[in-house]
């Protein structure tokens, strides 16, 4: 799926929404404020023995905008121009955790945060998007890398 995850003990969120939606700046506040990071940009999730349990990704945080003069020289550049940050081992989870929460993060700074529980059903269509969304950029970059 694209979206982010962290963890608190032995339960993950991920989030999930649009490029841009803020995944991965959420997900790098958690960090900061002491959660386990698992993964930034691709989240896999597999059910082991009937729980959902997200796996770890590669250890990097990324954000579009560049580091600000106060903070730790340890931030790259990608090649897409975002900037990634290498995440500590000690504070990189070494396997993958149960799956506890799905938020889903929308545009629009004219409404207020809410969380609200959905069914099964409504998760699924939330999610589903975001698969799509994944597997289109693979395309769009399977098809840069044939050009």
């Amino acid at each position: 799926l694209h979206g982010a995850a962290a963890a608190r003990g032995q339960r993950a969120v991920l989030l999930v929404g649009d490029n841009g939606s803020g995944k991965s700046t959420q997900v790098s506040t958690l960090y900061r404020r002491g959660a386990t990071f698992l993964t930034d940009d691709v989240a896999v999730v597999d059910m082991v023995e009937g729980t959902a349990r997200l796996h770890t990704g590669p250890p990097w945080l990324r954000r579009r905008e560049a580091p600000m003069a106060d903070e730790p020289a340890v931030w790259h550049q990608s090649a897409s121009g975002k900037y990634l940050q290498p995440v500590p081992r000690e504070r990189g989870a070494a396997e993958g955790k149960p799956l506890a929460a799905v938020c889903a993060l929308t545009f629009g700074r004219e409404a207020e945060p809410r969380l609200e529980r959905l069914s099964p059903s409504a998760t699924a269509a939330v999610l589903l998007p975001q698969w799509k969304n994944l597997l289109l950029a693979g395309l769009d970059a399977a098809v840069r890398l044939q050009r």
